[in-house]
């Protein structure tokens, strides 16, 4: 667990999670420095979180690419034992990364996609109720990757790619 607390790793998996990619292509897609990608890298592999699968030789090295073996989601009970802070990282980051996509979507008119939603709605629930509906979007984004991975077959037969993102906020207020 302590290997997924740290914020730029949980990001590394999301993009490794969803595809192939060297400490370069990710230092790049994160904006981070190559250094700090590749050491996380190098953590996450100790760890056995990633893995290793491929080479390719680059002016005269050799560059390493990595996929997830594990998914860069942490379930409930870890989540609540997580120290606050580690938590409050966890999540600014990742609200960060999404306003810095849905800005740079809005710019390329992403949202202008006839498959766009932005949709928000106020719910008074009790526990069962918010427990249950945390559960269907654990189920959605799982039935997500699912087809996700129905789709790569199709794009292998030569079907059109179409780079989508989905994000799910379940939040308290008071």
């Amino acid at each position: 667990m302590r290997v997924l607390s740290h914020p730029l790793r949980q990001r590394i998996l999301n993009e490794l999670n969803e595809r192939e990619a060297s400490p370069s292509e990710l230092s790049q897609a994160l904006g981070e420095p190559l250094g700090n990608v590749a050491y996380h890298v190098k953590i996450l592999e100790r760890n056995e979180a990633v893995e290793l699968v491929g080479t390719r030789p680059v002016r005269g090295a050799l560059e390493h690419f990595y996929k997830a073996v594990v998914k860069a989601r942490i379930d409930e009970g870890t989540w609540s034992e997580l120290p606050r802070s580690v938590r409050g990282t966890l999540v600014g980051d990742s609200l960060s990364g999404l306003w810095s996509d849905l800005v740079a979507a809005a710019g390329e008119s992403g949202l202008d996609s006839s498959t766009a939603r932005v949709e928000r709605v106020g719910l008074e629930l009790d526990r069962e109720g918010a427990d249950r509906i945390a559960a269907k979007l654990a189920d959605l984004l799982d039935e997500a990757r699912a087809e996700q991975s129905a789709a790569a077959e199709r794009l292998a037969s030569g079907g059109e790619a179409e780079r989508v993102e989905l994000a799910l906020l379940l939040f308290g207020r008071g």
